[in-house]
């Protein structure tokens, strides 16, 4: 800092003593164009506090969410300007959220949209796809299941894991007949379970239970590839996401217990990889909180992008490069019950929240801006 001051006073003191014939030289300005991040945002229809998105190959939204005033899994998808929304099945939330089941994905084969649901009154898990003739549904098991992910791959095969009991089940079908198989160990309790596709297809998945975290990746028929995640370090899995090397990386949260002060907890969110021996951990969010609700994806690109919402129940989006640099964004205000997060073609993201008693459908777009720069100044 004194260098500096020096310098900066030196310099002040050569142009004070400059001759006559000094002059500074002329200014040339010229424009530098930037991106500056632009946010839209339309109602969708009521209900959403549940909810969840995905894109077809022409960047299509689809939706499906629970209206809890009439305990409705509904289905929406847009076209041009409209939206169209669909009942899909009874949708009875009387039990609690954790318990409550579903997900969607889009057959990349005519972007044909598939949900997965567990009806918790009957408690039987179904699964519909979407097809001309109107939704057609299958049973798949009739002892329901909790912390359902579902993924259909580039070849049309259906990748679907959840949680009944105390043991992880993995179904895969490309045609006729489901596989089942079960992963890991049973636990005492799992309250985590993620599931991601690598480029060649195969799954992967991180879960967090009563015994710790682990990670598993699918090598072969009722082959998994296990490791169990040090619990000083991975006590929680919020997310997983392989990115285009076939690396996983996990978004965790550490919670450490403060008396005295509610609600006796500080969380701290962040973005976890293995590099070497050693994990490397990239804070995102920490303050004062019981959770922080969170969502991981990974582009094409090997690029992160992370959707949470922080104690104040505010937005923030955050993308990480695949050489390391962070970039954050506040695509909304105030978010009610989940956030849902999809990528389009190009990576960007479009998003599902709920605000009071709407569906808010946000998608992130960009504007060219110019930036004025001046040349240096100079003495002749």
């Amino acid at each position: 800092m004194i260098k500096f001051v020096v310098a900066f006073l030196g310099l002040l003191g050569g142009l004070s003593l400059a001759s006559v014939g000094s002059y500074l030289a002329p200014v040339s300005p010229h424009s530098e164009p930037f991106p500056v991040s632009i946010w839209t945002h339309e109602i969708v229809t009521s209900g959403g506090l549940l909810n969840d998105i995905e894109l077809d190959a022409f960047d299509n939204p689809h939706v499906v969410f629970v209206e809890t005033a009439r305990d409705m899994l509904r289905y929406g998808h847009r076209q041009g300007d409209v939206w169209s929304v669909m009942d899909l099945a009874p949708f009875p939330d009387a039990v609690p959220e954790s318990e409550l089941a579903f997900d969607m994905a889009i057959d990349p084969a005519g972007g044909t949209p598939v949900v997965a649901y567990v009806n918790s009154e009957e408690d039987k898990l179904y699964l519909g796809r979407f097809l001309p003739s109107g939704w057609q549904w299958e049973m798949l098991g009739d002892e329901g299941g909790r912390l359902l992910s579902l993924r259909i791959d580039s070849a049309g095969r259906t990748h679907l894991v959840y949680v009944s009991g105390q043991i992880i089940h993995y179904l895969t079908r490309a045609t006729g007949a489901w596989d089942e198989e079960m992963i890991g160990e049973p636990d005492n309790y799992i309250w985590n379970l993620s599931l991601a596709l690598d480029a060649a297809n195969r799954p992967h998945i991180a879960t967090t239970g009563a015994h710790g975290s682990f990670y598993a990746e699918r090598i072969g028929p009722n082959d998994w590839e296990t490791a169990l995640l040090p619990v000083s370090d991975l006590d929680n899995i919020e997310g997983l996401a392989v990115d285009s090397d076939g690396r996983p990386h996990f978004l965790v949260t550490e919670s450490e217990i403060v008396f005295g002060r509610p609600p006796f907890a500080r969380v701290r969110l962040s973005l976890v990889e293995r590099v070497g021996s050693e994990w490397r951990f990239v804070p995102l969010w920490e303050d004062y909180d019981w959770y922080i609700y969170s969502r991981l994806l990974a582009d094409d690109d090997g690029t992160l992008h992370v959707l949470f919402y922080d104690t104040d129940a505010r937005a923030h989006y955050v993308t990480q490069q695949p050489g390391g640099q962070l970039y954050r964004d506040r695509p909304f205000s105030v978010i009610e019950g989940q956030v849902s997060l999809a990528l389009d073609s190009d990576g960007r993201p479009h998003m599902l929240h709920a605000s009071g008693p709407s569906l808010i459908y946000s998608r992130q777009g960009f504007e060219m801006h110019d930036e004025l720069i001046y040349g240096a100044l100079a003495l002749n």
